[in-house]
């Protein structure tokens, strides 16, 4: 992420919440459809919309996305890891 981005991102929307600042720049880095709209959500704020709005936005779409789907993968793939850890003792 470049430092214009993250400037806006760590000293006016995550001010409280330094984890979700890190995790934005993750998925920055690893996604580049994510980037684009983490890109769109910046720039609406930076160009007077408010912080609760790119706050929630953010949130929502990307880092409760990863989330769910990590939740959705280990419900559906979780009993996998369980089996194989038996099989490992």
């Amino acid at each position: 992420m470049n430092a214009y981005y993250e400037k806006w991102l760590r000293n006016e929307i995550f001010v409280s919440r330094p984890e979700y600042a890190d995790e934005i720049c993750r998925v920055w880095e690893d996604d580049p459809t994510e980037r684009q709209y983490i890109e769109c959500v910046i720039e609406d704020y930076i160009n007077g919309g408010s912080v609760y709005q790119a706050y929630k936005r953010l949130k929502t779409w990307v880092i409760d996305k990863q989330g769910r789907l990590h939740r959705k993968i280990d419900k559906k793939f979780g009993y996998l890891e369980d089996e194989f850890k038996g099989k490992l003792k």
